[in-house]
């Protein structure tokens, strides 16, 4: 980490990268992406940065925003030295995670030689004389996060206590009246009313939604949900009349249950699936692993259809949808008997395989460093 910028004289010329931040997609406050843009901008001016043109931009909770995607793609690029400098227009559009910001910028991006400046507080990460500053902002991030999520959690219960409305987002077939309380939407009656009756005659999730130009999960919701029939989650009445008869709700669930794959029973052991790789070579889709079985998750016809003939006794699935995993691995077993390597190719495999970023036990001291500032800082 001697390289790293100790002093924001110290960035002249080192090159740029953005970080922005929403907590939801469509958001538009007064710590929008504009006030961050403008932000970023002036800093890139005033320090004499170079503007690589990488921008990254995350709608996620500050408090979770460390595993997403967006998250990862800025770290792997730090990490392969496309940037030495991210920029960040609020410290709490970064993360509103204390123990996070720590670990990241000292076993991710210092590491691999990348600092960061807050523009709205003037902060560097890498200079020690800003690191107080820094902590004390995080964990101000970090302490309105916890305390809005109380306020929030409180204004849910005393919503469903005095108005039997559960809060949140109305599900679909529903809407929010002027009085912020959920409604049925007599827009979307006959959508409801067609998922549950199709359902009872045997439709596949999957088809419903795809004849409703629905999110399969949106199906699953509704069907599994006790709103529909006008009560709550703990099963007390809540203020709307159902949508739906209890009774066609009812068949809804035995229908579904017919089908179910997953039926309460003790889960197995976790057991990795050599074989992830496999996808079908008629329509490109995944083979999962799937409790014993490797799986093609809707399957086409062509793979139904190629499906051996079956012993009269056989015992367990047969539908051409999953093959036992020890069928599989066995077929492959064979395949591989065939196939034959040279040094030049596991040379390359191996090569690209291998990371060149050392771990963090193999740098004691980036870890005693790190240790000391989170018992500074008072994070776990």
């Amino acid at each position: 980490m001697s390289g790293l910028p100790t002093s924001p004289d110290a960035l002249v010329g080192l090159r740029a990268a953005r970080w922005i931040r929403e907590s939801t997609t469509g958001q538009f406050d007064r710590y929008g992406p504009e006030a961050q843009i403008e932000l970023q901008d002036a800093a890139i001016r005033r320090l004499g940065l170079v503007e690589t043109g990488l921008v990254w931009t995350a709608a996620h909770s500050g408090r979770t925003v460390y595993r997403s995607s967006e998250m990862v793609a800025m770290l792997d690029s730090a990490r392969n030295g496309a940037f030495d400098v991210l920029l960040v227009g609020y410290v709490s559009r970064w993360q509103r995670n204390l123990r996070r910001t720590l670990e990241l910028l000292e076993d991710t991006l210092h590491p691999a030689g990348v600092a960061v400046w807050f523009a709205d507080e003037e902060i560097l990460s890498s200079c020690d004389r800003h690191w107080d500053q820094l902590v004390d902002e995080a964990k101000d991030a970090e302490r309105y996060s916890r305390r809005l999520a109380r306020r929030i959690h409180e204004g849910y219960a005393s919503k469903l206590a005095k108005q039997r409305d559960p809060g949140g987002h109305p599900p679909f077939g529903f809407r929010r009246n002027e009085g912020k309380l959920i409604e049925p939407d007599p827009d979307k009656a006959e959508a409801v009313r067609f998922a549950f009756e199709r359902s009872a005659a045997g439709a596949l999730d999957q088809d419903l939604a795809e004849a409703l130009a629905l999110p399969i999960d949106t199906i699953r919701g509704m069907l599994r949900s006790p709103l529909y029939v006008g009560r709550l989650r703990d099963g007390s009445d809540a203020h709307w009349p159902a949508l739906v008869s209890l009774e066609l709700v009812d068949k809804v669930a035995t229908v579904r249950a017919t089908r179910a794959t997953s039926t309460g029973r003790k889960a197995s052991p976790h057991r990795p699936y050599a074989l992830a790789m496999l996808h079908c070579a008629a329509c490109g889709k995944r083979i999962a692993g799937d409790t014993g079985f490797y799986r093609h998750d809707r399957a086409c016809e062509p793979y139904r259809t190629a499906q051996p003939a079956w012993p009269p006794n056989w015992k367990g699935r047969h539908d051409g949808k999953g093959y036992r995993r020890e069928l599989i691995e066995d077929a492959v077993g064979v395949l591989l008997d065939r196939v034959s390597l040279n040094a030049h190719l596991v040379s390359q495999v191996v090569g690209a395989g291998a990371s060149p970023f050392r771990s963090r036990r193999s740098c004691p001291t980036a870890d005693r460093t790190r240790t000391n500032r989170c018992r500074r800082a008072g994070c776990t």
